[in-house]
């Protein structure tokens, strides 16, 4: 065995162990729907499986990767990087906000006064309201609900802006 495919073997059994450890449960539906991981969590970041929730603390950078039936929240003053599969809920209030990504069915809501940016790969919601300001990407225009985007401005090339001026 050459020492690269040593190597190698040996970074993607770190990275199994080091998705495994960050796990936040899985309530054993047969559909696999409701499964949760979370892949990858770098900050002070925490779960709760019985709420099905994973969150970063105030005033850390956080980096949350996971799939299934979840919601992701942004605490305080955080600053989050959010990327999801499908069925996800990215929350991201305070003062700082986030930019995520996720899948079909997704939810995103940018709250407070919080600056966010959403990336909708497929059918989604987007709630950006109060003093909050919104750039949300949608891979399909038709397939983004915006209706509780406030001031919601069509930026051309699937970009809506909500609460601001387009880039």
């Amino acid at each position: 065995m050459t020492p690269q495919s040593a190597f190698n073997r040996l970074a993607f059994t770190a990275l199994v162990l080091l998705a495994s450890s960050f796990a936040c449960g899985d309530d054993d539906d047969d559909d696999g729907l409701h499964d949760v991981a979370v892949l990858d969590c770098t900050g002070t970041c925490s779960c709760d499986a019985s709420t099905r929730t994973c969150s970063c603390a105030g005033g850390t950078d956080c980096t949350l990767v996971g799939s299934g039936d979840v919601t992701f929240a942004c605490d305080g003053n955080a600053s989050c990087g959010l990327s999801c599969g499908d069925d996800c809920d990215i929350i991201c209030p305070g003062t700082t906000g986030c930019i995520a990504d996720a899948g079909k069915r997704a939810y995103f809501e940018c709250q407070g006064n919080a600056q966010c940016e959403f990336t909708c790969r497929a059918d989604c919601e987007v709630s950006c309201g109060g003093a909050s300001r919104c750039l949300v990407t949608c891979e399909d225009p038709d397939a983004c609900d915006l209706s509780d985007c406030r001031g919601s401005t069509d930026c051309g090339g699937g970009v809506f802006a909500c609460g601001r001026a387009c880039p």
